[in-house]
């Protein structure tokens, strides 16, 4: 059976199809951190947790003996739930292309600002440690002087090099910071576009604003981390269990994630 109880819901197949490639477009234009990390996965519903390599000392059962724990990063579900009119339904059965799937956007922009900030930011009830916590130390200030961001990215990397830390690197701005540096020129050339010429990896934005500690949106440690994630095999994202007698469907999209950065 299904784990997410698909044929137990009154959705044709032309509906699931449209609510999927609805959920999935939203998701590839929101997910930022894992254009910036190593992703592993889709790793299917039973996987619950990724292996980190690393164990820890433990008491042994016996004297003589010697116990150590292996250490690993259990994966996390996100839910989010969200609504989709009969009539809406319908009208997808009937051959409808302008379907009213606002809902279903909704729930996946959540989702991947859920995980984003995650990754970003961590999720310590989750055992995750955020990028930008990690990179605490030797930040590199900016302020809202868009022309000189070449040279606070500049620093950045030489910093990084200095400490044997190599590419490729990449940048994540904030919604702020993405479209002044695009409608910044310097030289005649918007200085987003002079800015990829410093870095070997992408420069994404982030659609929540990365957070430091000094008030900036811009996400000053550039080093490529590694990073395990975890999903769902794909079209396994959605289900709709059930449909109240309002005529109306209850559903909830499920992302499953866990990350873990090693610098």
């Amino acid at each position: 059976m299904n784990h997410l109880l698909r044929d137990l819901a009154p959705i044709p197949a032309s509906a699931w199809q449209q609510i999927d490639d609805e959920a999935r477009r939203t998701l590839k234009a929101m997910l930022a951190a894992r254009k910036l990390v190593d992703f592993d996965g889709p790793l299917g519903w039973q996987a619950s947790a990724v292996n980190l390599g690393r164990t820890r000392s433990i008491a042994a059962p016996r004297e003589g003996a010697e116990a150590r724990l292996r250490e690993v990063q259990p994966l996390v579900e996100l839910a989010v739930a969200f609504e989709i009119a009969r009539d809406e339904i319908d009208a997808i059965a009937r051959g409808a292309k302008d379907a009213d799937l606002d809902a279903v956007r909704e729930a996946a922009r959540s989702a991947a600002l859920a995980e984003d900030h995650a990754v970003f930011h961590g999720f310590p009830a989750a055992r995750i440690g955020g990028i930008v916590e990690a990179g605490a130390e030797g930040r590199c200030a900016i302020t809202k002087d868009y022309q000189a961001y070449l040279g606070v990215v500049a620093e950045a990397l030489q910093k990084l090099r200095d400490r044997g830390i190599g590419g490729p690197y990449a940048v994540a701005l904030g919604p702020r910071c993405y479209t002044g540096l695009g409608k910044t020129l310097l030289g005649g050339f918007p200085v987003l576009e002079q800015l990829r010429q410093l870095v070997d990896g992408p420069i994404v934005s982030a659609r929540r604003r990365l957070r430091t500690h000094g008030g900036t949106g811009f996400l000053d440690r550039l080093p490529r981390p590694r990073c395990e994630v975890g999903a769902p095999a794909p079209r396994r994202e959605h289900d709709l269990p059930r449909a109240d007698p309002r005529g109306r469907g209850a559903a909830r999209l499920s992302v499953v994630s866990a990350a873990r950065a090693h610098w």
